[in-house]
């Protein structure tokens, strides 16, 4: 029964996962999302407080920096919030900074801008769309 063996460890295989690792991809980290690592973690915007005391925008962008996410949420900044382009400007390209933290707006995909501002003295970010006929580049949203 050379059958059974055989079938046995191709489920085995298959169930698992099992797959012989290929090369190591570079360590990418959070301020060069152009890195290898990086370049596969997706662009939700879900903070993690990394194991470094850093905040990243999710856990697969902490990996990619070589830090694990400690917990859930940005980490604790004691300093107060500022926001260069007053609030919710979609149309207007600016940064949010609380303590050593600077967050820029950026484009979270071709019509949506991820904005960064301060609510109760606190950064925060949030996702919003480009009004009909625009189009988000450089961290704004621009007539398309």
């Amino acid at each position: 029964m050379q059958f059974f063996p055989s079938a046995l460890c191709l489920a085995i295989i298959l169930i698992a996962g099992c797959v012989a690792p290929g090369p190591a991809a570079p360590a990418g980290n959070a301020s060069n999302p152009g890195s290898v690592a990086s370049a596969a973690c997706p662009q939700t915007y879900d903070p993690v407080c990394g194991a470094d005391n850093k905040t990243y925008p999710n856990s697969c962008l902490a990996e990619a920096a070589g830090t694990t996410a400690a917990r859930r949420g940005g980490c604790p900044v004691s300093s107060d919030c500022v926001d260069s382009d007053n609030e919710s400007d979609i149309f207007e390209s600016g940064a949010a900074t609380q303590g050593s933290l600077v967050r820029q707006d950026t484009c979270a995909d071709s019509t949506h801008v991820i904005e960064y501002d301060c609510q109760n003295l606190n950064m925060v970010a949030k996702t919003l769309p480009c009004p009909s006929g625009y189009a988000c580049s450089g961290g704004r949203c621009v007539p398309s």
